[in-house]
């Protein structure tokens, strides 16, 4: 669930103290996204991502931070003007004012946030036009300083190239379609991840269609399961996992929980990792066979495999005594 504080912060400019809204926790529930706006309960949470300071109105993720900078820009007459612009959303107003804030302390990377989460902010209020113009604003800045968008959104192994599927995200929003194709196809030749490729696939499809609405990351890969929970599907890989997890390698850890990807060339694991697509060559089942087969060879003093003697089922724990699935019990045999 998510849980809002209330605490007294002294403002870095004025030294203003006033009562601010702080966001102490949230959760996603959902999927995110393209442009990395998350799913609900985060999504709501936005008017607590920006404090606001009553005297003099600066604007910051958090109101006791900032840079000297801020002193001398807050009280210019382009900022207060941004402060209280009639023509776009008091929420957003603040987020651009935090950007403004960013911009002249060098933080290329939070300003470009900050100018995003205003766009999130006109898509709500129902002003695609104002959304368009700062998802623009996100993507000169970005193609400009390229060196920030990969700090920002840079992937490598299985996300390698997840930077461009953001910025053609956010040009494609901005209706800056051919822009949004130039860089898609760029990031192809240069090579992407199989993940990454089929979100260009979707965002190619989009553009298209002269598409420039939002859509999830779920939608970009239908059909694909990327990561999977073995503890709830397999019980002997969820057992040797939960219970011999000290003697398991980091990549027999990625085979296990790695879902597939549903691509237009059938489906295929959601992994361009070498080692575990071999370790994935024959499947799950035959790689939690290995498993169990190489712990036991390696540790067989340490790994324990708990069976039901009735039927052979895995038990819950090494010290369990009655059986998941016929319900055997053995408490009497030690």
């Amino acid at each position: 669930m998510t849980r809002i504080i209330e605490d007294t912060l002294q403002c870095f400019v004025c030294g203003a103290k006033s009562q601010q809204r702080q966001l102490a926790s949230t959760h996603e529930h959902g999927s995110p996204d393209l442009d990395g706006r998350p799913a609900e309960e985060a999504r709501s949470t936005m008017p607590e991502w920006v404090q606001t300071c009553p005297r003099c109105g600066y604007c910051a993720p958090e109101l006791s931070r900032g840079h000297e900078s801020s002193r001398a820009l807050v009280r210019s007459p382009a900022y207060q003007a941004q402060l209280r612009a009639q023509d776009s959303p008091l929420l957003a107003n603040r987020f651009l004012c935090a950007a403004m804030a960013c911009d002249a302390a060098g933080r290329d990377v939070d300003a470009a946030h900050h100018r995003l989460h205003a766009a999130w902010v006109a898509d709500d209020e129902g002003r695609p036009e104002l959304a368009r113009q700062y998802r623009s604003a996100v993507a000169d800045a970005l193609l400009a300083r390229r060196e920030a968008l990969r700090a920002w959104r840079a992937g490598d192994g299985d996300w390698k190239g997840a930077e461009v599927t953001f910025l053609v995200d956010v040009l494609r929003r901005a209706g800056r379609f051919q822009e949004a194709l130039r860089e898609l196809e760029n990031a192809l030749q240069k090579g992407v991840s199989s993940i990454v490729r089929e979100i260009l696939r979707f965002e190619r499809s989009a553009i298209e269609r002269g598409d420039a609405g939002g859509h999830r990351l779920a939608e970009a890969l239908s059909g694909s399961v990327l990561r999977e929970d073995p503890r709830d599907d397999d019980p002997l890989l969820g057992y040797l996992l939960s219970h011999c997890g000290d003697f398991v390698t980091p990549q027999e850890n990625k085979a296990a929980f790695t879902g597939t990807l549903r691509t237009p060339e059938g489906e295929r694991w959601a992994t361009d990792d070498p080692q575990v697509l071999t370790l994935l060559a024959h499947g799950k089942k035959a790689f939690t066979a290995a498993l169990e087969k190489r712990l036991l060879a390696d540790h067989p003093d340490k790994v324990v495999i708990n069976r039901c003697p009735k039927c052979g089922g895995i038990a819950r724990t090494p010290k369990a005594r009655q059986c998941r699935f016929c319900h055997h019990s053995w408490h009497d045999k030690r």
